[in-house]
């Protein structure tokens, strides 16, 4: 849009090109996220499949513990919230976040959780530099995050080590 209004779109057809976009936008939600890391060889979008290591190069994984990075140091105990869309979110009694991805846009309901949980991110992203500065404990890059946990299981995270340990499932708490 900002490109037509400026007289520098490729196109004038502005209806056909949202059409392109959102039927590409479909076929990235069908499809798998990329890998953690990957290269990619020549023209991007012919010939690389954005595939690589499943996991990161310093995660370990086991049963009821997954470690990523400590972004934000702090120690929290609470029942995880999945959320897939910050629109739609409920964080209510100060739950953990729990997300494949963020980006600036969930920033306003960072301060109703109690913690941070995101599968993808480094320490530089942008949910891990917003969550220092308001003091949320933050853990960022851990593979499989969102297969791993169930909506209500019960964690506690340490920001500043990088565990997770999943302290009860969805259910089964006494």
């Amino acid at each position: 849009m900002l490109g037509f209004v400026a007289g520098r779109a490729t196109t004038t057809n502005l209806k056909g090109l949202a059409a392109v976009r959102v039927a590409e936008f479909e076929a990235y939600r069908g499809s798998a996220p990329p890998a953690e890391r990957f290269e990619t060889r020549g023209i991007v979008y012919r010939g690389n499949a954005f595939s690589g290591e499943a996991a990161s190069a310093g995660s370990r994984v086991s049963g009821d513990e997954r470690h990523g990075l400590g972004c934000s140091p702090g120690l929290v105990r609470g029942p995880v919230r999945i959320v897939r869309d910050p629109v739609h979110a409920d964080l209510s009694g100060r739950a953990i976040l729990v997300a494949e991805r963020t980006d600036p846009g969930w920033i306003l309901i960072f301060p109703m959780a109690a913690g941070l949980l995101v599968e993808r991110g480094s320490l530089l992203s942008h949910s891990a530099i917003v969550a220092r500065e308001l003091g949320l404990p933050a853990v960022v890059s851990i593979p499989g995050l969102t297969a791993w946990l169930q909506e209500g299981d019960e964690v506690e995270l340490d920001g500043a080590t990088g565990v997770v340990r999943r302290t009860s499932r969805a259910g089964t708490r006494t």
